[in-house]
């Protein structure tokens, strides 16, 4: 999963009349965007499961001030967050952190989740033994979107999809569910892309910025494991994923 965030959407330049041009503009453009959705992935291979450092709190804090000048929208940004330091409190230091500066954040903004929102292996079912410590995972990234009083959006990473294995559009689509039972009208939680689908999701913020929400794993993930992938979804084939995201951007 990945956002790719955008300024003002610029017109799509017409293809000249000659078929020989045409071709190669067409190539390139879809060039770009293999180009692009490769680096997602190689980022995305970055992760990491290995507990996060934390000072002690004897430890001086940094003074950590954000920029007030000329702020159109201010983005939070967390991703990896899929494990609770304390699991019967429901607490992310991470979380608590950002949950202090967005406290103190009069800007508009927009915090987003950028995968692997639970470890190991997504969303169980409902009879696993692991379904309460997974729900209380979910629970904390609800209760820092609901402390933030712009919109926030949740988007699934390969450990979401079952890990990689068989089983993870059932992973994905349960969560969609959970945390789609959790939002209303005044906590503003989104999943995206919806429903396991690898639909691009376009979000204009406001008049300069656009955000594009898509999901690298359901582009690498062995489709041939998923009975009912792409089912009710849009797009049906990479191919028609890139021709989307070409009139996207």
């Amino acid at each position: 999963m990945r956002i790719i965030g955008r300024k003002n959407k610029l017109p799509i330049h017409k293809l000249k009349s000659s078929p020989g041009i045409a071709e190669i503009q067409q190539m390139t453009t879809y060039h770009k965007l293999l180009c692009l959705f490769a680096i997602c992935i190689l980022l995305g291979s970055c992760g990491t499961t290995k507990s996060p450092y934390l000072a002690s709190s004897n430890q001086s804090k940094p003074d950590i001030k954000l920029p007030k000048d000329n702020i159109s929208h201010r983005l939070y940004l967390i991703g990896d967050s899929g494990g609770l330091d304390d699991l019967d409190n429901e607490v992310n230091s991470v979380f608590e952190a950002a949950r202090v500066h967005i406290a103190n954040d009069p800007e508009e903004k927009s915090l987003v989740f950028l995968g692997d929102n639970i470890y190991e292996r997504g969303l169980g079912e409902k009879d696993n033994v692991e379904r309460v410590k997974q729900e209380k995972i979910l629970n904390a990234h609800i209760a820092l979107s609901i402390a933030n009083d712009g919109t926030s959006y949740i988007i699934p990473g390969n450990h979401d999809w079952n890990n990689n294995e068989s089983g993870g559009l059932k992973a994905i689509q349960r969560q969609y569910d959970y945390i789609k039972s959790k939002s209303d009208k005044e906590n503003k939680i989104k999943f995206y892309p919806k429903d396991g689908c690898g639909d691009p999701e376009v979000i204009e913020v406001n008049k300069k910025l656009v955000y594009v929400f898509i999901d690298s794993q359901w582009w690498v993930h062995d489709w041939s494991q998923e009975e009912r992938i792409n089912k009710g979804c849009k797009i049906k084939s990479r191919r028609e994923f890139l021709d989307r995201m070409k009139d996207i951007l």
